[in-house]
């Protein structure tokens, strides 16, 4: 149904990125994007306010949540 999606598609500013993948659980997240913060840090990089989350592999093609991969973008400014 095209007017239910309609609201939830996002599209991606073009230009650079920091990204990241994430090999685990959506609640172990916060780990993976400390890292790219940290990274960013002593990179002299800074980025925007948003994060876009892609599940490469997810719920339904593995068994086990520890089993995902969630890539993770970060726009660079």
């Amino acid at each position: 149904d095209p007017d239910r999606h309609s609201n939830a598609e996002v599209v991606r500013p073009e230009g650079d990125y920091l990204v990241g993948y994430h090999y685990g659980p959506d609640s172990a997240l916060m780990q993976t994007y400390k890292q790219m913060v940290r990274y960013a840090g002593e990179h002299g990089l800074t980025f925007g306010e948003y994060a876009y989350e892609e599940y490469l592999v997810g719920q339904i093609a593995v068994t086990d949540s520890k089993d995902n991969v969630t890539k993770i973008s970060l726009k660079l400014v």
